[in-house]
């Protein structure tokens, strides 16, 4: 098993907010897709994913996040990607996903 990826959920008002650290590999997204599968049942719409501290993202990560994009915004919710890694944005750009980032 790779570097640990840690999830922490820091809520406000209109949103929850994921604070990733860690590598996002083909085992750590399954483990993210859980949290995120777990949020929506919690009634959780709007998803903000921190991840200024992901060092590594595969292609397993960024097929999560599309997963997730794509479902939530199927129910009128949401998924954004704020502070990116330098990692990270540079995996969701090669994927042609901007949309995933907030601006």
């Amino acid at each position: 098993m790779s570097e640990q990826l840690t999830i922490r959920e820091e809520k406000t008002e209109d949103h929850l907010v994921l604070v990733l650290n860690g590598r996002l590999d083909a085992y750590w997204s399954g483990i993210l897709g859980e949290k995120m599968e777990e949020c929506l049942h919690e009634g959780f719409y709007d998803l903000l994913l921190d991840t200024q501290g992901v060092s590594y993202m595969s292609s397993a990560g960024i097929r999560i996040l599309i997963q997730y994009f794509r479902k939530l915004r199927e129910i009128q919710g949401s998924l954004l990607v704020v502070r990116p890694s330098d990692q990270v944005r540079s995996v969701i750009e090669m994927a042609g996903m901007k949309m995933l980032l907030k601006t």
